[in-house]
């Protein structure tokens, strides 16, 4: 008998190729989200996909909180700590937001007794978190997913009386709204995500400005981030959609920072809920004591994204409006001359720039070697352009 045609080498060359094929890689969320659904189909009643991911980060947090990418090996070991999880979660019910009531009760004191430096250390916003704060995040998520933000407003007004009544006869309703949107950063931030954390950080700060001390902690994170991702073009590298300004130009990231901190800016310069003249007893009176402070993280961000044109109208508003330099601490009067002595240099006024450089120098703490050494590039520079050699 004749034995069989083989087949042609090209097809037999193109089988092997096809078996000995790797997989194609699985994303580990997928792992994870296939895990959830087989242990939810144990019995019922079902959950759903935000709570079985939200049970999932509670066990994760509690067994392997350092474990960032799960292979099918460890998913394997952690199977039995979860199907307990959601098993538990089926026979209770609905999670409990106890530590949430706790905590705006908490808030709810501190309204009262108008503490706003006590209101920025609680309303934390940089890891890691305390213990009390992973448990209300864990809540947060559970019984207030995606979509059921006016559930959470609905909550927060109610264990917020002071606020939804007004405090000493002033509305507070834009609190609420902050609060919330605070809820939602500690729900949503994947801190691993800097562009992510930036957008909403900087949908928190639209609503902070009702608290002073806070606004501020917030937005020197803003100006790290913003600064941080100018320094790597990279991570925002695949934005298509940009503003653009009145000149066509495109507004970049840090810009955008910059503007979100100028209206807190414009806001601590206009505000008339103190004294007149924004002093009392010596020092910047209410929201005023914070127009420096905003007004040197702006123009830090500005100088680094080299957009200093945009620094005009912040001089410009301060000399016309702003209480006595005077009057602010040694460190925001030394770095709102570095940059006012900057700004005019780059505009020719080299001896403007020299009065302001010269009096941030001499302002300058002794053993503030690197600030001084940049004070004296442009102070040495102005100098010399005057005829005045070291």
């Amino acid at each position: 008998m004749a034995a069989p045609p083989s087949a042609p080498r090209g097809r037999r060359h193109q089988h092997h190729r096809s078996v000995s094929s790797s997989p194609p890689a699985l994303n580990p969320n997928d792992l994870v989200d296939n895990l959830l659904a087989t242990l939810d189909r144990a019995g019922p009643p079902s959950l759903c996909k935000s709570q079985l991911w939200s049970i999932f980060e509670a066990t994760k947090s509690r067994v392997a909180p350092s474990l960032k990418v799960w292979s099918f090996d460890e998913l394997y070991q952690f199977r039995g700590y979860l199907a307990e999880a959601v098993f538990n979660a089926k026979i209770q019910g609905p999670m409990s937001t106890a530590t949430l009531d706790q905590f705006l009760g908490e808030i709810a004191r501190i309204v009262r007794e108008r503490d706003g430096a006590q209101l920025q250390d609680y309303l934390v916003i940089e890891p890691p978190y305390r213990e009390l704060y992973n448990k209300m995040i864990v809540e947060i998520r559970q019984s207030f997913p995606k979509g059921r933000e006016d559930a959470l407003e609905a909550k927060c007004s109610a264990l917020l009386p002071e606020v939804r009544d007004g405090v000493d006869g002033a509305s507070w309703t834009a609190f609420i709204k902050f609060i919330v949107q605070y809820f939602c950063f500690l729900k949503d931030v994947n801190i691993d995500n800097l562009l992510d954390t930036y957008n909403l950080l900087s949908e928190l700060l639209h609503l902070g400005i009702v608290i002073l001390p806070t606004v501020i902690s917030y937005s020197r994170t803003l100006s790290r981030l913003a600064i941080g991702l100018d320094k790597q073009p990279g991570l925002i590298a695949h934005l298509t959609q940009q503003s653009t300004d009145e000149g066509g130009a495109r507004e970049t990231l840090p810009e955008r920072a910059a503007n979100i901190l100028r209206q807190a800016f414009v806001t601590c310069l206009n505000d008339r809920s103190g004294a007149p003249s924004g002093i009392s007893n010596g020092k910047p009176d209410g929201k005023r004591s914070g127009i420096y402070t905003i007004a040197n993280l702006c123009l830090k961000i500005l100088f680094q994204c080299r957009k200093t044109r945009n620094a005009e109208q912040i001089f410009a508003n301060i000399y016309n409006q702003s209480p006595p330099l005077s009057i602010y601490s040694r460190a925001e009067r030394v770095t709102y001359l570095y940059y006012l002595g900057r700004f005019l240099f780059q505009n020719n006024h080299f001896y403007r720039a020299q009065l302001a450089l010269q009096q941030a120098y001499d302002d300058c703490h002794a053993p503030s070697l690197r600030q001084r050494r940049l004070i004296l590039i442009y102070l040495i520079a102005s100098n010399m352009i005057l005829g005045r050699f070291p």
